[in-house]
């Protein structure tokens, strides 16, 4: 083999090493690239989630107020029917009472008896 030749084929050979040596620079600098756009997806999908659970949150506590609030007014109804009931029966209580101690009914006839257990 010729001189040249040998030559021409470390050439060829110094060429391949730094062609080799690029591709392995721009593979490592795709690889990091590729790396951060990766951590930088997951930071985004990540800040997203949360905030979504966030809102789901919110509309949680917004619903469960709205609800405490609508069991609390429905239940202050029926305290105030109560008391009004219990105040009327009261009334008819009292009134039986005194009208038999006073003597204006007649204890054997039963009808303020029954006026009262009827209730309102």
């Amino acid at each position: 083999m010729p001189f040249h030749e040998i030559e021409l084929i470390k050439k060829c050979e110094e060429e391949a090493l730094n062609l080799i040596s690029e591709a392995k620079k721009e593979a490592e600098a795709s690889l990091s690239e590729a790396e951060a756009r990766g951590r930088e997806i997951i930071r985004a999908e990540t800040e997203r989630a949360g905030e979504e659970c966030r809102q789901l949150s919110a509309s949680s506590l917004e619903i469960t107020a709205q609800k405490r609030e609508k069991i609390l007014n429905e239940a202050e109804i029926r305290a105030e029917t109560l008391k009004k009931n219990c105040a009327e029966r009261h009334e008819q209580a009292v009134a039986y009472i005194v009208n038999t101690v006073t003597g204006e009914i007649h204890a054997d006839s039963g009808t303020d008896v029954q006026a009262y257990n009827s209730g309102p």
